[in-house]
């Protein structure tokens, strides 16, 4: 009797555990499919942030070209200038030098004058008598002195225009100084915001980088006790299968025209799409998660016999039908209208999906081995 009662205590706790296990395995699912989509989010706020450091880059580059254009255009300015500068000197030294000249000149003409002429009184007036002779060399100095005075005038006239041209250049640099000075507090201004733009981005991808982390440590965490309750999920449907009587016109299957045919097995829902799959890193074998409309309708795919029909915690009511040496798993249903023991064909309703998740739980099993499901689905 107190074996009796040890046995049922360790039924009733392997039955809790089995009970749990699929509950925590669909809650860590979930959260496996949140981390990865926030790892997902956190790769292309990364590359986002990364795309807009390098425009920022090439942006600072373009402006660093532009102030070089600049100071280049400013430093012919400035030789242009210098040149003129040198020019106006040289031109005013042979100023100043003419200018000494045609003083010594005008000196020497007047001691002349002043030496050589005769002064007659005719009525009141004083009239100068010059000699023939004074008289050519005056002429010749005069004219000497009026072909110097306007050669003098034209140097002055160019002196002058370098000087307006000076002034236009003088002015030019202060505009070009001014547009430089601008553009250089520009290039600064955003230069500082770039920076701090660049530092912000940093800070930010050094974050993101520490939540993928602790993402991936999650998820890694998860997975393995997604694995964990997969392999107690796994022993539930393979007490299943043995308790399953084989029957005896489809105990095995037919070789030469076999039901189930790898990568043409049908969906086993008339609407919907393969939301999600997992798979096994140890045996390579998966499960399938299909999401559907709201009352979609379960179909069996391909004949065969109801071997099970049981509620299961976590995963609502469970189907269990066997194809010769396959079986084809389906959970997460309600409203089953088939029992066991039916023999049905390929594409029979085998009832409707439950209505709180609106999803569908699919397996694929071979003699108590579980197969990847992925790759029997039909394309």
């Amino acid at each position: 009797m107190k074996g009796y009662k040890l046995i049922l205590l360790f039924l009733f706790c392997c039955i809790m555990s089995i009970t749990l296990s699929a509950q925590d395995r669909e809650q860590l699912e979930q959260e496996r499919m949140q981390v990865i989509e926030s790892i997902e989010a956190t790769d292309d706020l990364i590359a986002s942030s990364e795309a807009d450091r390098q425009k920022g880059i090439a942006t600072l580059v373009a402006l660093r070209g532009q102030i070089d254009q600049r100071n280049t255009l400013l430093n012919n300015i400035k030789q242009s200038i210098s040149a003129a500068e040198f020019e106006i000197e040289f031109n005013l030294a042979i100023l100043d030098s003419l200018t000494q000249r045609v003083k010594s000149i005008k000196d020497q003409y007047a001691i002349l004058l002043r030496s050589k002429y005769v002064r007659r009184l005719i009525g009141s007036k004083w009239i100068t008598i010059f000699s023939t002779s004074n008289i050519n060399k005056a002429f010749l100095r005069w004219n000497y002195y009026r072909q110097f005075d306007t050669y003098r005038e034209s140097k002055i006239k160019e002196i002058e225009s370098i000087q307006k041209i000076v002034a236009q250049k003088n002015k030019e640099i202060k505009k070009h100084a001014i547009e430089n000075s601008n553009l250089i507090q520009e290039q600064q201004q955003q230069n500082s915001e770039l920076q701090k733009r660049i530092e912000q981005q940093n800070e930010l991808i050094k974050e993101l980088q520490k939540d993928k982390t602790i993402l991936q440590s999650q998820l890694l965490v998860i997975k393995e006790a997604r694995e964990s309750l997969n392999q107690a999920i796994e022993s539930r449907v393979i007490n299943e299968l043995s308790g399953v009587k084989i029957s005896s016109d489809g105990s095995k299957s037919n070789e030469s025209n076999p039901v189930i045919v790898k990568g043409k097995v049908i969906l086993p829902i008339t609407n919907g799409y393969i939301e999600n799959f997992s798979i096994s890193d140890e045996d390579k074998t998966s499960t399938i998660s299909f999401a559907v409309a709201k009352g979609a309708r379960v179909i069996s795919i391909a004949s065969g016999r109801v071997v099970s029909v049981k509620d299961v915690s976590g995963f609502g009511r469970m189907i269990i039908l066997q194809h010769g040496d396959y079986y084809s798993v389906y959970a997460k249903m309600n409203n089953v209208i088939v029992s066991v023991g039916n023999r049905v064909e390929k594409n029979t309703v085998l009832g409707s999906v439950d209505s709180t998740e609106n999803k569908l739980h699919f397996e694929l099993w071979k003699d108590k081995v579980r197969l990847d499901a992925n790759k029997w689905i039909k394309e």
